[in-house]
């Protein structure tokens, strides 16, 4: 099974990973990208639930959660980047995981939180991956010997990461 926040951005699914998909029983997505990638697809809108056999015996409930991929009203930020969606999984005896997906809206984990804490497990998502800002910058720099390395940018200072708890009652 495969949980797919969304298929439209070259950073969430790019070609191996469609050629990938071809193998996959199941991909959990949005309802959107469901149509898009066809019959091994399943599109979960905001709440709705899967309950999934688990090998070993019991099921696994997979729920789709709400994802807003950018900043603004949700209705205004999907014209624009499409629909994307976040996951809990749970069962009986399971712990709590949270997906989030390419989710920017603290407000709608708060609303999650309330649905399913306590979570055990949360996977978020944060930025663009740095390898894709490696490729670019190396394309930029057409002079460049591969392999060779540049170093950090000085006018960029580091990202540091942010604490869970600042998500509140979710941790």
């Amino acid at each position: 099974m495969v949980l797919l926040s969304h298929d439209e951005h070259f950073d969430n699914l790019d070609i191996s990973g469609r050629a990938l998909l071809a193998g996959i029983p199941l991909t959990l997505t949005t309802p959107d990208g469901s149509k898009r990638l066809g019959q091994k697809a399943t599109g979960l809108a905001d709440w709705e639930s899967v309950e999934l056999e688990r090998p070993g015996g019991g099921t696994v409930t997979v729920t789709g959660v709400p994802a807003i991929h950018g900043p603004g009203p949700r209705e205004e930020v999907e014209s624009l980047s499409g629909q994307v969606v976040g996951f809990v999984l749970d069962g009986e005896g399971l712990p709590t995981v949270y997906v989030s997906g390419d989710n920017a809206s603290l407000e709608v984990v708060g609303q999650i939180a309330e649905r399913f804490a306590p979570v055990d497990t949360a996977l978020l998502f944060r930025r663009r991956p740095a390898l894709l800002d490696a490729l670019r910058r190396r394309a930029r720099r057409p002079g460049q010997r591969p392999g060779r390395r540049s170093g950090p940018n000085p006018r960029r200072p580091p990202r540091r990461p942010r604490p869970l708890r600042q998500l509140g009652p979710l941790h």
